[in-house]
């Protein structure tokens, strides 16, 4: 008889994969495990024993061990807001970054964040070729997506035509899902 811990944990597994928009097999290779080892864990019959795989998860899913867990000690389930001119250092646990009034268009996940006020959730994870992430550049943090060229050289770019920053940023989050005041894409 499967555990209330256990279906948590499969209604996390399985909400992120699907705005991850990975399949089992997507995440089964991510994560370095069978195909039927990823169904027990999306469907809640499951939960891994070892860190290493919760930390995989947490990593190929864009959230954190805490959150696939359901421990409210490690994630809050509402996240602290906090001014994008505000946010200097990397996150320690998710954060919710309000766009301030000198935003560029960006996309989140289907979303256009175009004005101030916009929402973009942060999460503490190794991002990833293609994620959108916090950097902070100077004395501004803004929105950009992570790009890694056939070098192994990591860059961010922006949606728009500015050029791609290159040198010294800092990666602040990862962007998990935003909350866009303006209209959703098509």
């Amino acid at each position: 008889m499967r555990k209330n811990r256990e279906i948590e944990f499969g209604k996390r597994v399985s909400e992120a994969l699907e705005r991850k928009g990975a399949t089992l097999h997507d995440f089964a290779k991510g994560i370095e495990k069978s195909y039927e080892m990823a169904r027990r864990y999306s469907h809640g019959i499951s939960i891994p024993q070892d860190p290493k795989t919760l930390e995989l998860m947490a990593a190929y899913l864009s959230t954190s061990v805490g959150w696939l867990l359901a421990d409210e000690s490690n994630q809050k389930a509402t996240p602290q807001l906090v001014e994008a001119s505000d946010l200097r250092e990397p996150i320690r646990e998710r954060v919710c970054l309000v766009i301030g009034d000198n935003a560029m268009r960006t996309v989140v996940h289907g979303i256009r964040l175009l004005a101030a006020g916009d929402q973009a959730i942060l999460a503490p994870v190794r991002p990833r070729n293609g994620d959108v992430v916090a950097v902070r550049t100077g004395n501004t943090t803004t929105l950009r997506k992570l790009v890694e060229s056939a070098e192994s050289d990591q860059y961010v770019t922006a949606d728009n035509s500015a050029p791609p920053l290159k040198g010294e940023v800092l990666v602040l989050g990862v962007v998990t899902e935003a909350r866009g005041m303006s209209e959703r894409m098509k």
